[in-house]
């Protein structure tokens, strides 16, 4: 069973969690969150923002993001974002973006 945002966990909460695609090869989900990425570990529960509004820096910054889809093999999410009209690729080791197509 996955924590709620009453646990230890809290630190991650979800403001609007829209779109979800399973990371295989990681053991997580995914989850755009209002501007955000969060992986949830699907053993433990326990979430982490892969990347987010500003921890990447202002470059391509995730405003809106609604749906997702992982390649886990590369190690990247394809992220809609409706504020940016854009397709937006955040690699999922250190939470870069790239704007693939506006």
């Amino acid at each position: 069973m996955l924590p709620d945002h009453d646990t230890l966990y809290s630190f991650n909460l979800f403001a609007q969690p829209l779109g979800m695609a399973v990371d295989t090869a990681n053991n997580r989900i995914l989850v755009t969150n209002h501007g955000a990425v969060i992986a949830v570990d699907l053993t433990t529960g326990k979430r982490n923002q892969v990347s987010g509004t500003y921890e990447q820096g202002l470059a391509n910054m995730l405003y809106d993001s609604t749906d997702i889809a992982v390649d886990s093999e590369n190690g990247i999410a394809f992220v809609t974002d409706t504020t940016l009209n854009a397709v937006v690729a955040v690699y999922l080791k250190n939470g870069d973006r790239v704007i693939l197509s506006k």
